[in-house]
């Protein structure tokens, strides 16, 4: 601390200062000044000055989250004080970057907030921001798709909110919403703020319902400039693959036969039979995938001149498959500044990323997983050659085809263009009055092909049509917002304000074109055909404009009240129904600063308590949705006449916004010098009038109609505490750990009062009273105790007449931790994620039992058994049905196929498991160069290399043998569909540095 004094002059009724960072000498705002011994209190504006009450001669007590506290003692009543960073900061608990990109001051906000810093984001090096957020933040679950070279991702925030519509945050980069982050370099990212919920999220109206990602980007650094290299290279290996047996070789009924793909064939049981040189040499399935590898490279220049600052990066990402020939590449370039012309503040961002991929469709893996243990796999590569094995003429099979032949005949290509940019300009009107304008663009410009390559034979069932359809989506996306923000002070109340308004225009145009039955290989050209072409074209257009306002008063910088209110007009709904105005309010309390004798107790440095509630209109339609549409039909009115027939869903223009109403209360407290840090939260939400398509009476003249109904209601509890195990100059152990508790319940559907189900997607339910979403199976009949009723003569079991409920979807308890140990220059990451209480369905096994590759079907030896755990119907003489276990009587024909078809596969609980999973998703070690050797080096100045490790391993439920329970398809939670690419782990090394 260091403090200096001069005469102000000025009546001894107020002490005047300026707070300024001993590291680079400029001002700190939201510090709390407190004149010791008193209840006055005081905060730092945006230029770090304050006034307060006071005389010469008192002892002030500044303090900041982020610096060392200090104490004044006032001898002149303009003080200039220094106030020096904290080595240990809690993070979450610095200024941050809120809705519409406001910088508010962590202890007067009303709702939940996390942070993540680039630090953070990038261990392990992802290849896009989602990845590094995964199990890093609690209340939110990122799940991927699979293990494509360019996978998608499902991402929630505190549960569900919508039965069939969308749940994803809103995504904010530099101000402005953008849909997707995907394409966004990790390593141009300063810090993503979580806002937690609709609470948090009030001024984005319905698009922040979900809660929102605030994503600043770098803008510059260092008076001399600063150069950057990242690079990171890592291999990727096929792991978890659903189990295979491979006691059992092709065939049918215990007899080998060559020309057969399943797996109902005899032992390999030792004794000498002519079969393919694979036989029984473990899961030959791997072999198909190859090693992967994934490259970075990220350059960057960064400097700042006075107000001024300037950031440069370039970014390539190259990526090859574990699917062999699979590929992917994305070159990516981004310019911010930050200028200043007089008081006119004008900044400007703009990034454009291009995308080229080359993949095959699911049908490699998919052939792959039915494939025989004594399949040759390796064989197979050259199939073009025609006498190879795996030459469709020679295939052992036409049933299933060579995973070689699929890679190389089936191709999906793509190129992508995404621009993302905005300007924005601030001013300011008068010393406590300014207004800014940001225009914000994001388009995405999306060219596809998909290819199969005609192959012409004269072997039944071998031939294979060629085909090609091109395809090209424009999307487009203008924002723009005017705020108008005002600060005012009067006597120990502080009050902000805003009010905007927000014009959105969202537009789509897709087109596709495509031809079958091409006549010649190789020449995919839609002329090149004969039939018919196919395609179409589909043009959306989406506006929306608003109006919001929101006001904090604050009382002597510990006490804040916050009131929103937002209303939307949306071309989605009908004129009559298209504005809608939602409030919302919240409050926070820091204790310490109120009772400034709880921090000078050295153990309590920080204790808030925050409260909040919303209403927020949420609008789960597409452009269109309540029009009337008609669509071209064959042989209506009658021959080839053109004629068209309307749409069977009901549009009905009554409908209305989907309200949700959410409550949240908190805690934060920071112990021991902020060596301990932990949040406690609950949080409630109810959302009303669901959006869906129920189904009709067809004398309606529709078939299913659009409707306000269904209710759906969360209650969470989240936690998290992180804080230093070991603390000293050179060595430091720190760990964070996070924990999510979600009730996500459907309250009503129809609101008929009675049991009700909606079918989200095949065993995904909405069940009225039940978690959201459930899984049902069909299941056998079974007693009270859940035993297997089975017939008496045949020991067979017979199908219940109702589905089973098996549980939620979605895992009720999350949880996340994340340790770093360092010392000096060494430092060692690990990150654990865990998620318990769900349940997962599996596609994959339906099809592994039916062709005789799944485990399961070799428990009894392919021999007739007794079904476990089952029992007989007994009638007793007064007419009662009881049930003795049944332990003799086998269940005919349970040695065939065509048993393990009707009675196994047959029934969808053979394939549902819990979906509890530990895993470690990353472990890095690196090594940073001590300032002393950098001095040696002279041009740098800093350097970084290390090894990098993710998804090492996984502990899953013992009945899941399935696969990994965080991959899922169509957008359904818990759904592990024979279309995903098994997961991979990656191992590599990364290093950076700085010029």
């Amino acid at each position: 601390m260091i403090l200096s004094a001069t005469a102000s002059g000025q009546a001894d009724l107020s002490l005047t200062g300026v707070v300024l960072s001993e590291e680079d000498g400029k001002p700190v705002s939201y510090v709390t000044v407190n004149i010791k011994g008193t209840n006055r209190h005081t905060m730092t504006d945006d230029n770090g000055r304050f006034v307060i009450p006071g005389t010469i001669g008192d002892t002030i007590f500044i303090s900041s989250l982020g610096y060392n506290p200090v104490l004044v003692a006032a001898d002149n009543h303009n003080l200039n004080v220094k106030i020096k960073p904290s080595s240990f900061v809690l993070d979450e608990l610095k200024v941050v970057a809120t809705a519409l990109g406001i910088k508010r001051a962590p202890k007067e906000l009303g709702s939940s907030t996390e942070v993540i810093r680039e630090d953070e984001l990038t261990q392990g090096s992802p290849l896009n921001p989602l990845t590094g957020l995964t199990g890093k933040v609690a209340g939110l679950r990122v799940n991927m798709y699979d293990s494509k070279v360019d996978p998608n991702f499902q991402i929630t925030m505190r549960g569900s909110r919508s039965i069939t519509g969308n749940n994803s945050p809103l995504y904010v980069v530099d101000g402005v919403p953008v849909p997707d982050i995907s394409r966004l370099n990790p390593g141009d990212i300063e810090s993503i703020t979580i806002l937690k919920g609709a609470n948090a999220a009030a001024l984005y109206g319905s698009e922040g319902v979900n809660g929102a990602l605030i994503i600043v980007t770098k803008s510059g650094e260092g008076s001399n400039g600063r150069v950057s290299f990242r690079q990171s290279t890592s291999l990727s290996e096929v792991y978890l693959l659903p189990t295979a047996q491979n006691m059992f070789g092709q065939g049918v009924d215990g007899v080998y036969s060559p020309t057969e793909y399943q797996s109902w064939g005899a032992a390999f049981d030792g004794t000498i039979k002519k079969v393919n040189s694979s036989a029984g040499k473990g899961d030959v399935r791997r072999n198909l995938f190859t090693t992967g590898m994934n490259i970075q490279n990220d350059l960057s220049f960064s400097k700042e001149t006075g107000d001024d600052r300037y950031y440069l990066s370039l970014q390539n990402v190259t990526v090859k498959g574990i699917i062999p020939k699979d590929r992917s590449s994305r070159n990516g370039a981004r310019f911010n500044t930050v200028q200043n012309i007089g008081k006119l503040r004008i900044s400007s961002a703009i990034s454009y990323n291009h995308i080229n991929t080359n993949t095959t469709p699911d049908g490699p893996w998919v052939s792959m997983y039915k494939m025989p243990a004594n399949f040759p796999l390796q064989e197979m590569v050259n199939w073009r050659d025609p006498s190879s094995q795996g030459n469709p003429n020679n295939f052992f099979t036409t049933v299933v085809k060579n995973p070689y032949f699929l890679i190389d005949t089936y191709r999906n290509e793509s190129i992508q263009q995404v621009v993302n940019g905005k300007v924005e300009a601030e001013y300011p009107i008068t010393s406590w009055l300014k207004a800014m304008y940001r225009l914000g663009l994001y388009s995405n410009s999306l060219q596809t092909r998909n290819t199969v390559e005609r192959f012409d034979s004269e072997r039944a069932g071998a031939s294979q049509q060629g085909s090609v359809t091109d395809g090209t989506s424009n999307f487009r996306r203008l924002n723009g917002d005017l705020i108008l923000s005002a600060e005012r002070e009067f006597g120990k109340v502080k009050l902000n304000a805003i009010a905007g308004h927000n014009f959105r225009e969202e537009m789509t145009k897709t087109t596709n074109i495509g031809a079958s039955n091409l006549l010649f290989p190789n020449l995919f050209n839609q002329g090149s055909r004969s039939g018919n072409l196919t395609g179409g074209s589909a043009m959306l257009t989406e506006r929306q404009y608003s109006i919001y306002a929101e006001v904090t008063a604050g009382y002597s910088g510990y006490l804040f009240l916050t009131l929103t209110g937002r209303r939307d007009k949306t071309s989605l709904l009908h004129p009559d129904n298209s504005s809608y105005f939602y409030p919302g309010a919240s409050a926070s309390f820091i204790i310490t600063d109120a009772f400034p004798a709880i921090r000078e107790n050295s153990v309590t440095d920080y204790l808030k308590l925050y409260t909040s509630y919303n209403k927020t209109g949420n609008v789960n339609l597409s452009p269109y949705s309540l029009n009337l549409t008609y669509s071209q039909a064959g042989g209506f009115p009658y021959g080839d006449i053109t004629g068209f027939i309307p749409s069977s869903k009901n549009p009905n223009p009554d409908i209305r916004p989907e309200f949700v109403r959410s409550f949240e209360a908190g805690v934060q407290w920071s112990l021991l010098k902020r060596r301990l840090n932990a949040e406690l939260a609950y949080v409630y939400s109810n959302s009303q009038g669901q959006i869906f398509a129920s189904t009709s009476s067809a004398a309606t003249g529709y078939t299913t109609s659009v409707v306000n109904l269904g209710e759906l209601e969360n209650n969470i509890i989240e936690f998290s505490v992180d804080g230093d195990i070991v603390r000293s100059r050179e060595f430091r152990i720190n760990a964070a750990f996070s924990y999510t508790y979600i009730n996500n319940v459907v309250k009503d559907l129809y609101g008929s009062g009675e049991a009700e189900e909606y079918n989200i997607f095949r065993q995904s339910y909405a069940i009225k009273g039940m978690p959201y979403p459930s899984l049902k199976v069909t299941d056998y009949k079974r007693d009270d105790q859940g035993r297997i009723i089975v017939d008496a003569l045949t020991g067979l079991p017979s199908a219940s007449t109702e589905p089973t409920y098996k549980g939620t979807m979605v895992p009720p308890h999350q949880m996340g931790l994340q340790a770093t140990i360092r010392y000096k220059g060494v430092s060692l990451y690990a990150d654990f994620d865990c998620r318990l209480g769900g349940w997962m369905y599996s596609e994959v096994a339906n099809a592994m039992i039916q062709s005789g590759t799944h485990p399961m079907t070799t428990q009894y030896g392919r021999k007739e058994f007794v079904i476990p755990n089952s029992v007989i119907a007994v009638s007793n003489p007064d007419g009662s049905v009881t049930y003795q276990p049944n332990t003799s009587v086998v269940a005919k024909g349970s040695g065939n196929s065509a048993y393990w078809n009707k009675y196994v596969a047959g029934y969808s609980v053979n394939y549902a498991a819990p979906g509890d999973y530990l895993k470690m998703r990353t472990l890095s070690v690196k090594y940073t160069l001590s300032r002393a050797a950098i001095a040696k080096l002279k041009i740098f100045k800093e350097v970084t290399i290390g090894a990098e490790a993710t998804n090492l391993f996984i502990i899953r439920h013992r009945d899941n043998d399935f696969g990994d329970p965080e991959y899922l398809y169509n957008n359904t939670a818990g759904y592990y569909s024979w279309r995903q690419v098994p997961p991979y782990r990656t191992v590599g090394f990364t290093a950076n540095i700085v010029f």
